[in-house]
């Protein structure tokens, strides 16, 4: 079942992150442009927390309690007195095949651990061309708050669950 820990090599998660980005954007279009920096800023903060099975990190997922997009988003989200912010899901590519019960496992992990951290609510954006996992989030209970932000292939829905 493997061991989940919390990051403390924030190389090892930038290529995790930037091989999922890779393997899921295909043939069809560019993978998302990642910055190191914020990569390390989140494990230095101790947001980052990796799946590791039969030696090799599997998945990551970052939560943290700081929004990193437009500050004008969070008035779409229902009022909260701590919410807690899912991003940066990634799934080993060799491990995509299998990607909707990972990253169910992932978000599972990413709600457990902002419920232990005193979280109310887990807020999170997601492509809504992602059906996938516009369905994870749905089944795990997220709802969709506001418009879609941005444009296609790029653009973003924001979900929302109370904890």
């Amino acid at each position: 079942m493997g061991q989940w820990y919390q990051a403390s090599d924030p190389t090892r998660v930038h290529r995790l992150l930037e091989a999922s980005d890779r393997a899921s954007a295909g043939d069809s279009t560019d993978p998302p442009k990642r910055s190191m920096r914020s990569t390390e800023r989140a494990v230095a903060a101790g947001w980052v927390w990796v799946l590791r099975e039969d030696d090799q990190d599997v998945a990551m997922i970052t939560v943290s309690t700081e929004w990193s997009g437009d500050a004008a988003l969070l008035a779409h989200f229902p009022a909260t007195d701590s919410p807690r912010y899912m991003r940066r899901l990634a799934v080993a590519p060799d491990r995509h095949g299998t990607g909707s019960l990972l990253s169910m496992r992932t978000i599972r992990k990413a709600l457990e651990i902002a419920q232990s951290d005193g979280g109310t609510a887990m807020r999170c954006e997601t492509n809504p061309r992602d059906e996938g996992a516009v369905r994870v989030l749905h089944a795990l209970g997220f709802h969709r708050y506001g418009p879609e932000i941005g444009r296609p292939p790029t653009s973003a829905i924001l979900l929302s669950r109370a904890l």
